[in-house]
């Protein structure tokens, strides 16, 4: 899916998205990343929920967002309240939809300023 916005300069935003790749800033991505809008993307070692544990959540504490978005694949995934307690605990607001969804949102919230971070797994 191709994602139109206003790119604001030295801002990390997403261009496009489908199955198996994220481009951002038109760099091409295979594999599941941390998205935060002003640093370089990294790799996160996460292909789907079932994976997902409370630890993987407790690292994205350390880039000190306001939000963090996690996108769960092609499907909206409901996450298990255990899962997600670090970031309740540090009282950061959590957003848990699909990938395609949380691509969106993640724009749209940098474009307005937000300190915000996505959690993005592959569709």
């Amino acid at each position: 899916m191709k994602l139109h916005l206003h790119q604001s300069h030295n801002l990390y935003t997403i261009s496009s998205h489908g199955p198996g790749f994220f481009k951002i800033n038109d760099v091409c991505y295979n594999k599941s990343l941390i998205v935060h809008p002003q640093e370089e993307p990294t790799f996160w070692p996460i292909s789907n929920s079932s994976s997902l544990n409370a630890n993987n959540l407790r690292d994205l504490i350390k880039l000190n967002a306001e939000i963090v978005i996690i996108g769960t694949g092609a499907r909206h995934q409901i996450l298990h309240p255990s899962i997600l307690s670090p970031l309740l605990e540090a009282k950061i607001s959590i957003e848990v939809m699909n990938t395609p969804a949380a691509c969106r949102t993640f724009n749209i919230l940098t474009s307005e300023g937000r300190n915000i971070v996505a959690a993005l797994m592959l569709t």
